[in-house]
């Protein structure tokens, strides 16, 4: 990570895989956030790809914006950041960009976070008022090491985080060794100790929760909604069942290599059951970007493209895997 600023960037501390124009633009927005009185920046992290120096142009920029005086709201904490950017935009030689912003008040930063894995390696700390975010991912670095975690890279190129290579399925662990009970993972609405079992629990209930919706969409003919959202709901149950086996996944809607790559970490019956839902996984991937935007060079939109023998065959898988996700849970809870 690159020397950082207390009140604004060091240009020359930006690596020179950050490409012009996006680098102008970077420390442009940086230094009207830093000025801000309200909310109060802490510290600002760039992630993602452009951190890593694999942006193309069509690449958003990820950053972590920490300060005091954060809303509860999402909407509210982005605005005042977005207003503050537009303001400096009014320079004509800086480009439109898409932000990715996370923000998070200092106590929400502090809990360790998936999020962090890859800034452990990839992040670049822009300012950071009193090393704050220095501090919390040299915690996050020395947990990583104590567990044992690795990034581990598949044939297509992305990644995924082996957290714990001795993990048994059904061992509790945390990110924060010493966490108080009351310690929760990050963000507005976490609570309790942070383990492989909750973390895989919010993944598997928020699918299980759009089940119901899919049934909906079938009784009502919606064809390319009942294929969509099946998808989602499958990629979010299995992506669930990685994370209950210490597995955080790699950022891609086809988890069908990685649940073959770890299926020993699962429990024998569900192991059976992988080959199935790997090719789940890719068939229902395939069908992701059409059932959302159509066939845009036939000018055929999604309802042209899916009939109810599709919508029947995506909500069957979806009752499938939420089925076997359910006893997945209920094992990790045993």
């Amino acid at each position: 990570m690159p020397a950082v600023g207390m009140d604004g960037i060091d240009p020359a501390g930006l690596p020179a895989s950050v490409p012009e124009p996006v680098r102008a633009s970077i420390i442009a927005a940086a230094d009207a956030w830093a000025a801000l009185p309200h909310p109060r920046l802490r510290s600002l992290v760039l992630f993602g790809s452009v951190a890593r120096g694999q942006s193309t142009a069509r690449s958003d920029v990820d950053l972590l914006v920490v300060a005091d005086g954060f809303p509860r709201s999402l909407a509210a904490r982005r605005r005042p950041l977005l207003e503050a950017w537009s303001r400096a935009r009014a320079d004509p030689g800086l480009p439109a960009v898409e932000w990715n912003l996370v923000t998070k008040s200092p106590d929400e930063a502090r809990h360790r976070s998936p999020l962090y894995l890859d800034m452990v390696e990839d992040g670049i700390l822009l300012i950071d008022r009193g090393d704050f975010f220095r501090n919390v991912l040299d915690a996050m670095r020395e947990r990583m090491r104590q567990l044992g975690s690795r990034r581990v890279y598949l044939e297509d190129g992305s990644w995924y985080w082996d957290l714990k290579p001795d993990f048994r399925f059904g061992e509790l662990w945390r990110y924060d060794r010493r966490a108080p009970d009351g310690a929760g993972l990050p963000g507005r609405r976490g609570r309790g100790p942070v383990t492989s079992a909750r973390m895989g629990r919010q993944y598997v209930e928020e699918a299980a929760s759009r089940v119901e919706l899919v049934r909906l969409a079938v009784e009502r003919g919606l064809w390319a909604t009942v294929v969509r959202e099946a998808q989602e709901s499958v990629e979010l149950f299995l992506k669930g069942a990685l994370r209950l086996a210490a597995v955080e996944p790699a950022r891609t809607h086809d988890v069908a290599a990685l649940l073959r790559r770890e299926a020993t970490r699962f429990p024998e019956w569900f192991r059976a059951e992988v080959d199935h839902l790997a090719a789940i996984s890719t068939e229902m991937a395939g069908d992701r970007g059409i059932a959302f935007c159509g066939d845009e060079r036939q000018h055929l939109g999604p309802r042209d493209l899916f009939d109810r023998a599709d919508a029947e065959r995506a909500a069957g898988h979806l009752e499938y895997v939420a089925g076997l996700c359910a006893r997945l849970l209920d094992a990790a809870d045993d």
